[in-house]
């Protein structure tokens, strides 16, 4: 019998752990209840009070050997354990899945939420909220324009395009515009709303400017690569049709 070990008396039944050694009897210890009433437990309630396994007998040992280590000496757990982190590809991918698989199937949440903050010096709710905010998202760019008929009424029109526009390709697709604003959709493939029924106010130009570029994390609505879309409106620079033109759905 030694001080930590669990013990059950043969005179009352209970259980008990071992504190101190009796000053006056080598042979006696000091002995705490371990659990003065009786409690019914099932299988998955409890854990063993003494680990019998390889594992937990090689984890006393080790601790033993820390508590010895000789001063000077640079080897003991940590620093094989460092040793490990310092090898560790972090950079590998679906490590961070990993570990919030071995969280999910995990019995002992708050385990793991410790350990994982011995090793980062982060919080594990922490480290989700970050991953939340900065996660990259998949971003792609909202082009909005406008129709304006002849007696000022006016139509929203938008179009998400998967990708993000240089300044530059922004710039280019401006200079393309007729007059510096205007233009039609049709002719570089980009959908067109107007009023339901054709008047005489109607014409085929809509208005665009730098302002309706905008970055947005929105599912794509016309696959078109701005790279495309640039060149789309590069041919029909200068070569916009008249005022008089009608587009085919309109026949």
């Amino acid at each position: 019998m030694k001080i930590g070990d669990i013990v059950k008396s043969r005179h009352t039944g209970q259980e008990y752990r071992v504190i101190e050694m009796n000053k006056k009897h080598k042979c006696a210890y000091v002995c705490v209840p371990l659990n003065p009433e009786k409690y019914t437990f099932f299988d998955d309630e409890v854990t063993a009070t003494t680990d019998k396994s390889w594992e937990g007998c090689a984890i006393q040992n080790i601790k033993k050997l820390d508590e010895n280590t000789p001063e000077g000496c640079i080897i003991d757990s940590d620093t094989i354990l460092a040793d490990l982190i310092e090898q560790c590809n972090y950079q590998e991918t679906g490590l961070a899945h990993e570990i919030f698989d071995i969280y999910k199937n995990s019995a002992d949440k708050e385990a793991v939420k410790k350990l994982f903050y011995a090793f980062t010096d982060m919080e594990f709710d922490s480290y989700l909220g970050t991953c939340m905010k900065m996660i990259t998202r998949h971003k792609n760019t909202r082009i909005s324009y406008l129709y304006r008929d002849a007696a000022n009424y006016k139509k929203h029109n938008e179009v998400i395009i998967p990708g993000i526009f240089t300044e530059e390709q922004i710039r280019t697709i401006i200079d393309c515009l007729q007059g510096g604003e205007h233009f039609i959709p049709s002719e570089v493939n980009l959908p067109e709303i107007r009023f339901g029924d054709r008047t005489e106010a109607d014409h085929p130009w809509f208005e665009l400017n730098e302002d309706g570029f905008e970055e947005t994390e929105a599912e794509a609505t016309c696959y078109i690569s701005p790279e495309y879309l640039v060149e789309l409106f590069l041919e029909r620079k200068k070569a916009w049709q008249d005022e008089f033109y009608v587009p085919a759905d309109w026949l």
